[in-house]
């Protein structure tokens, strides 16, 4: 329940019903609930159950200590605290680690969108350098000698080709185009091509199993989906007892004058597209972001369009996507359920409070102009006083899951 202000008599001024409707859809109702077509296992029970084992399995790691869970921490609403995380003192992670709540609903993943499916964004920590440090192979040998893995994954996908059991693999081995001199690249590179398919058809079984799991973390009951259910059933009355009037006043200006909903839009509270927001960390490290992401997309051999995606349709997203220039130092619209508990904010993690970031867009024109660089039409200096910031502080706790 908000609290910092006693709910009193509703606002003299009712919604109307450009209001209305913008607050409808909005509701969790809208939510997709369809499983991903991708994958065959998304929504599966037995999927969920052995997704989560592995979730929390640092054995995916290289060095047998790193987690999914190391770095999206459940105590830390999926996300974590630190600004940036940095797991290997030798190597640096750039970006903030981002919130799992609602990952179901997005279309590409990653701040900068450089995977189309869940399952494929849940491949790349693993064999990242600077995270998991990990590899195929040693996934394949953890599953083929761990019993209690091998089983729930044969029971999920069949059993294991005897040609794989029969391999001579190296304990680390996996591609690195960039970098072919390296040992992993090299032991890769002498593995028959059937067998480096049936390790990359078990690599990707394991990125589809950890994603079941994943789609089941849910911020899909908040008091605001309840105020908007509620005011859904019946337009000319208040739910009084669900928001304030502070909240209430938050919730137009969301709508209206801060106009959030322009990138903040549907049930999910996300476009689900990339924007940019002119942050001075992103110009310093000239992370292009969205930009520099399409090429590994479109190149990334578990993509929408491999072999190893279960969709069917011979119609793909990825047919719509092309590198432009507009697209350097864009990043992703996160979703804002659960926001007053995903801090630090933004791709670079430098804002600790919701306030921090309403502050930083209430200026946003002064930054877009002293760097030059190309306009972003839906971005522009806010102009909230102090009293609406905090309004508006308001209405985003209020898409904290009553569960959180």
């Amino acid at each position: 329940m908000i609290t910092g202000e006693a709910f009193a008599e509703p606002p003299a001024t009712q919604f109307s019903l450009r209001e209305i409707h913008h607050i409808k859809s909005l509701s969790s109702q809208h939510l997709d609930t369809k499983n991903d077509p991708s994958n065959r296992v998304s929504g599966n029970p037995a999927a969920i159950a052995f997704g989560s084992t592995l979730f929390f399995e640092p054995q995916l790691s290289g060095d047998g200590t790193m987690a999914c869970s190391s770095c999206h921490k459940p105590d830390e609403s999926w996300a974590n605290h630190q600004s940036m995380t940095s797991l290997r003192p030798q190597h640096t992670i750039t970006r903030h680690v981002p919130s799992l709540w609602g990952v179901k609903y997005n279309r590409w993943y990653f701040w900068d969108g450089r995977t189309d499916s869940l399952w494929s964004q849940a491949l790349k920590p693993i064999e990242n350098i600077a995270e998991m440090a990990g590899s195929r192979t040693q996934i394949a040998h953890l599953i083929i000698n761990k019993s209690r893995l091998r089983q729930q994954y044969e029971a999920l996908f069949g059993a294991i080709p005897s040609l794989l059991l029969a391999a001579n693999l190296s304990k680390k081995a996996y591609p690195i185009p960039h970098d072919p001199q390296q040992p992993a690249h090299i032991a890769w590179q002498q593995l028959p091509f059937s067998v480096q398919q049936a390790i990359n058809t078990l690599f990707s079984n394991i990125g589809k199993s950890i994603a079941a799991f994943e789609e089941t973390l849910l911020a899909n009951n908040t008091l605001f989906d309840q105020f908007s259910n509620r005011l859904k059933a019946n337009s000319t009355t208040y739910p009084t007892d669900l928001l304030s009037p502070a909240a209430i006043r938050g919730l137009k200006l969301f709508i209206n004058k801060a106009g959030c909903i322009n990138c903040h839009s549907g049930a999910n509270f996300s476009d689900g597209e990339f924007h940019h927001p002119f942050l001075k960390a992103n110009t310093e490290s000239n992370d292009f972001g969205r930009y520099d992401a399409i090429k590994t997309l479109l190149s990334d051999p578990f993509n929408g369009k491999s072999t190893f995606s279960d969709a069917k349709s011979s119609r793909n997203k990825l047919d719509y996507v092309y590198q432009n220039i507009e697209f350097r130092g864009q990043f992703k619209t996160p979703s804002l359920r659960n926001i007053a508990h995903t801090y630090p904010y933004m791709h670079t993690g430098e804002f600790k409070r919701l306030r921090d970031v309403l502050n930083y867009y209430n200026s946003i024109s002064k930054q877009m102009n002293d760097r030059n660089k190309h306009q972003e039409i839906l971005l522009k200096s806010l102009a909230l006083s102090t009293q609406e910031i905090n309004d508006l502080v308001v209405f985003l706790t209020s898409l904290s899951d009553i569960k959180q």
